[in-house]
């Protein structure tokens, strides 16, 4: 309404946001820059748009969902852009978790097709603005991107994957694993001791003897699915 837009524009810089309310007669006074700026990172955190760095390069450095550090934060370059128009450059590895982020888990099982069906940049998603839902474009993250949250909320333990007959759960994702078939869960819920006794688990059991191993596949044969080693 006070005209701090362009008609067609999708980004400004943050600094030319953050002065519109001491130049610009139609807008309230403001004398606490702060608080502007707060309100602009809450809005990144919340997800409503991205803020971007641009490199000497021509790249960009991209927060969404995140608070930018407080170099990023005092660099003059530093952009507001609207997220239809933005591309992520890294995602926290948390925000693949279920509840995180608005409509990605359908279930209790997310395959990686459609994680990176998510952000190809064409999706509107729902978010709760003073009380009421709006639609909000989802940005655009490359495959690339993707696949490296998912590695690391593999690696440490957030998220449990599998593909084929590989589980995997607190460790590296070996090359080839991470394909559109490869399904990602919440961690499976670790056994309790009485389950692993000869009275619960007979066939791991020979002689009054058994291994790791024998105990792994009798189990996952129990529950229908392969439990990850570490567990």
């Amino acid at each position: 309404p006070y005209d701090l837009w362009r008609p067609g524009e999708t980004s400004r810089r943050v600094k030319t946001l953050v002065d519109a309310f001491a130049e610009t007669a139609a807008l309230p006074k403001m004398l606490n820059r702060k608080a502007i700026l707060d309100t602009l990172v809450q809005g990144c955190v919340d997800g409503l748009y991205v803020l971007r760095l641009p490199r000497p390069d021509r790249s960009f450095r991209a927060f969404w969902r995140a608070t930018p550090d407080d170099v990023a934060l005092r660099d003059a370059g530093l952009e507001l852009v609207l997220p239809e128009a933005a591309a992520v450059t890294d995602l926290a590895p948390s925000l693949l978790l279920p509840k995180k982020l608005p409509e990605l888990w359908q279930g209790d099982a997310l395959t990686v097709a459609d994680l990176v069906a998510y952000f190809t940049g064409q999706r509107v998603v729902p978010i709760v603005i003073g009380g009421y839902a709006e639609g909000v474009a989802v940005p655009a993250a490359g495959r690339d991107v993707v696949e490296t949250a998912v590695e690391a909320a593999v690696k440490s333990g957030l998220l449990w994957l599998t593909s084929g007959a590989a589980s995997l759960l607190s460790e590296p994702i070996p090359t080839g694993l991470l394909n559109d078939s490869a399904v990602l869960r919440t961690p499976p819920a670790e056994p309790s001791v009485l389950s692993l006794l000869p009275e619960s688990l007979a066939p791991a059991w020979i002689e009054s003897e058994t291994t790791a191993l024998r105990l792994t596949i009798e189990l996952s044969r129990n529950v229908g699915y392969q439990y990850p080693w570490v567990v």
